[in-house]
């Protein structure tokens, strides 16, 4: 008996309770809808109102996302508690002290500075359930039945109830910055509150950017200085550099989201607030010999208000390249005597990653004090020049030695100092790779 009059009663509870919910996103197109890519905002304060009477205090969760149990069918308006909050938020990207823990997780489709971007409240990743008594998706009601007529239609959307004889004016619905009204007419509504900015990013007052000058085999880093709050777009590095991750993990500048060293792109995440990014940056090995000057085209930032802007200066820098050998010799005595004899060796030394083919090792050797007594079959001389040819060095490696046979001539006077030169010469680089200079004297009999 007990267990009949009860059960109807808490299915008429049941049936009263409802929700008013939603998310407090940044309105960076300001058409006052969440549309893909806008972001929500965490730790909001917000005051809700049912018919001009505060009902609830809350602040957003860490999705952005706020729920208050609803009063039944009503006029509703949720706002942002803090009238400045808009003009505070604005104001912290720009000076750089936005506090981190009060917003949600970046969102890499926008460019409104690293802790501003947050999850997407709006994609959802399991089809919604119409009829299951809970707000799932795009739905605007859900009552937990698929009945038209009762204030949410059979597919999950507001509908009028009939009309009941009033006198009472029905408050118009608002929607603006900080703050959305509506008129509820079912059990459960939905109403996202967009906060708008006006954000003016300072691109005027950038520093100009020093010209750098780097070199083959030298890891550098590209200081790239932009407005605070802003998102640098993707980049594509000119041929002749490559980005790479430093293999100390605290110098990996956490505003680059990817590199792929194929294409040279470069992709920038906003995780901080900051005003540069660090790009780490060397000269490829395949870059042509010589000097080039090489400009970036100008880098573009997305900025919190949603615009695109380019940054006013171009980055610029010199490129030189060298081949990285090294000449190594050995076997010059500090001193000899008139007549003495000795083996003059040389090696040639890859340092780098850079394959070289058709290389040539040339000896000079003073002849008129200095004869030659053995030369590699492979190599050639021509009065003081002695020519071998190197067809091919592999990257890091080191050729076998040259081996010269030397003998100093009989009537080379005491005291006398012999200079020997060496070095390797390849068909794409003007200059030449010396060893370093060297020399022995003749020492009495």
């Amino acid at each position: 008996m007990y267990l009949k009059i009860l059960l109807p009663i808490l299915l008429l509870l049941a049936g009263c309770s409802g929700q008013i919910k939603g998310a407090v996103y940044l309105d960076t197109n300001s058409n006052s809808n969440p549309d893909p890519g806008e972001t929500t905002l965490t730790g909001v304060p917000i005051k809700v109102t049912y018919e001009n009477q505060v009902i609830a205090k809350s602040k957003t969760d860490s999705k952005g996302l706020y729920v208050i149990g609803s009063k039944g069918q009503g006029h509703y308006c949720i706002e942002v508690e803090d009238p400045s909050f808009s003009q505070n938020l604005t104001a912290q990207i720009s000076s750089g002290t936005l506090s981190t823990p009060s917003l949600s997780q970046p969102a890499p489709k926008i460019g409104i500075g690293p802790s501003i971007n947050a999850a997407k409240s709006f994609d959802v990743n399991t089809m919604p359930v119409c009829g299951n008594n809970k707000m799932e998706g795009d739905e605007e009601c859900d009552d937990g039945n698929r009945t038209d007529g009762d204030g949410c239609s059979s597919t999950c959307k507001n509908q009028p109830l009939p009309e009941k004889p009033s006198t009472q004016i029905t408050p118009s619905e608002e929607n603006k910055s900080g703050k959305r009204c509506i008129n509820c007419n079912a059990t459960n509504c939905s109403a996202h509150v967009g906060v708008t900015m006006n954000y003016d990013a300072d691109i005027s007052n950038l520093p100009p950017p020093t010209k750098q000058t780097h070199r083959t085999g030298e890891d550098f880093f590209l200081n790239v200085i932009h407005p605070i709050g802003g998102v640098l777009e993707p980049i594509y590095l000119p041929d002749v550099l490559e980005a790479f991750w430093p293999a100390d993990v605290s110098q990996r500048d956490p505003n680059i989201l990817s590199i792929d060293p194929a294409s040279g792109r470069i992709e920038f995440a906003a995780r901080e607030v900051k005003r540069s990014v660090q790009i780490p940056l060397r000269v490829k090995d395949s870059a042509p010999f010589g000097t080039t000057t090489i400009t970036f085209p100008k880098f573009k930032v997305k900025t919190p208000d949603g615009q695109s802007k380019e940054l006013p200066y171009a980055y610029e820098m010199d490129i030189v390249v060298t081949p990285d050998l090294e000449v190594i010799q050995s076997g010059l005595p500090a001193s000899a005597r008139a007549g003495g004899t000795f083996q003059w060796e040389l090696k040639v030394k890859n340092k780098g990653a850079r394959k070289y083919k058709d290389l040539k090792l040339i000896f000079t050797v003073p002849t008129t004090e200095v004869s030659i007594t053995n030369t590699p079959p492979s190599c050639d001389s021509s009065g003081d020049e002695i020519t071998c040819p190197i067809d091919e060095l592999a990257a890091h490696a080191t050729l076998p030695p040259v081996k010269i046979d030397l003998k100093v001539q009989e009537n080379v006077s005491q005291g006398t100092r012999i200079l020997f030169d060496a070095k390797v010469k390849i068909p794409e680089y003007d200059g030449d790779i010396s060893a370093e200079e060297s020399s022995f004297s003749v020492s009495a009999q």
